[in-house]
């Protein structure tokens, strides 16, 4: 079986992380176990295991690159907001 080694994936460009979320999904879909996805991927079991329970739960939109990075976006305004709030 094919294997690629695991990376930091927070390192690589968005559009790589996005790639990577998309075949996760396209290979379950498929019926491939959450186990081989890993290996294939290079991402740990259980994180292909949630990026798919969201997918099903919330659609394609839940394993978004573009709604993570909104999601960060609204955690750092609301980190300035309680700063500034108290000075």
């Amino acid at each position: 079986m094919f294997h690629m080694e695991k990376t930091d994936a927070r390192k690589l460009s968005t559009e790589a992380q996005q790639q990577i979320r998309n075949q996760a999904i396209r290979l379950r879909k498929a019926g491939w176990k959450y186990g081989e996805i890993a290996e294939i991927t290079g991402v740990h079991e259980t994180t292909v295991c949630k990026w798919y329970k969201a997918y099903i739960r919330d659609g394609k939109s839940a394993v978004n690159s573009d709604r993570r990075l909104l999601k960060q976006f609204q955690f750092i305004n609301s980190s300035i907001f309680f700063l500034l709030k108290d000075s």
